[in-house]
């Protein structure tokens, strides 16, 4: 992955739409100065001041760069990888 040299994702929500089975956000990250589209979707709890957003999304790790190089043959690391997100946020007065 290389985080030494590049430490953070950038990701940016360029979309919220409710469905069916919940929640999706279109988002745009940047991972090496590669932005890449996906569809994250989300179940959203609000309990009082507090909201909290939990969802995952799955990503091929060759299309992002990811191992191409160290493991070509996808003997160690799974091509798709799961990316868990968890988010906790807190109204402010």
């Amino acid at each position: 992955l290389g985080a030494s040299e590049h430490p953070v994702i950038d990701v940016m929500v360029t979309n919220i739409r409710e469905e069916d089975e919940g929640w999706t956000a279109d988002v745009a990250y940047t991972l090496k100065g590669n932005t890449y589209n996906a569809a994250l979707p989300f179940t959203l709890d609000l309990t009082g001041d507090t909201a909290r957003m939990t969802g995952a999304l799955t990503v091929d790790r060759f299309e992002i760069g990811i191992g191409a190089n160290a493991d070509p043959d996808k003997e160690w690391i799974d091509t798709p990888l799961r990316v868990d997100i968890d988010v906790t946020a807190n109204r402010r007065e």
